[in-house]
Order: C-alpha cells, then sequence, then structure tokens
C-alpha cells in the first residue's frame, strides 16, 4: 500500500530509495538465528543491568510478498536492488572477522519512475 501511493503521487522521473527485507529474511531458518541473536543480546544485557529488551518476532508477519524490485519494475518503475554483502563489497568494505551474522540480510532498492 505504501509503494501505491508513492506511485500515484510520483511524477515520471521521480526516485526512490529504500532498505528491504529480502523474502530471506523471512524463512523459518533466518528467523530462528534471528532469535538467537536476540537471545544473547538479552544476555549481554542482563549482565549490564538491562532487561527490557522487547521482543521483536510479534512485528513481523511470514506471508509471501513480493520483492521490492519486482513490485517497483511491475508498476512502471526502473529499479534495481544490491545485498547488503555486495553494497559492502562495492565500497571496499567488510564485516570484521566473526560477525557475520551482523550482515542484515537487506536489499539496497533504487528506482526512478518511468
Amino acid at each position: 500500500m505504501l509503494f501505491e501511493r508513492i506511485t500515484e503521487l510520483s511524477a515520471p522521473g521521480s526516485r526512490v530509495a529504500v532498505e528491504a527485507f529480502s523474502n530471506e529474511f523471512f524463512s523459518a531458518e533466518s528467523f530462528a538465528r534471528r532469535e538467537e541473536q536476540m537471545q544473547r543480546y538479552r544476555e549481554a544485557a542482563a549482565k549490564l543491568g538491562r532487561e527490557d529488551i522487547a521482543a521483536s518476532g510479534n512485528l513481523l508477519y511470514e506471508e509471501e510478498r513480493t520483492e521490492v524490485v519486482d513490485w517497483l519494475e511491475a508498476h512502471g518503475w526502473q529499479a534495481t536492488g544490491v545485498s547488503a554483502v555486495d553494497l559492502l563489497a562495492r565500497n571496499g568494505r567488510s564485516m570484521p572477522e566473526g560477525l557475520d551474522d551482523g550482515i542484515p540480510e537487506s536489499v539496497f532498492v533504487d528506482g526512478r519512475l518511468s
């Protein structure tokens, strides 16, 4: 619905950029990895006297969805997407060793309305 509104209000040549989650982000395996990671964060926070880290699993729904690039292209946009790993590499960057699970499962999308 958000992108429908953006498209309705955009003139030809308008641009959009967004960080979106890939469909892989919503897989059961990815969810389990995030839950394990959050548990480690909670344990570390508890050692520092903080126990107020909310559970975020309730904020997401697991229904199938269209990838943002595909949706934009189907609605008159010329769009490209690049993964976080590829974007880091393009800029000569990488995650420090041992922090590979810290790379977001994101796609950075850029689009221009035709």
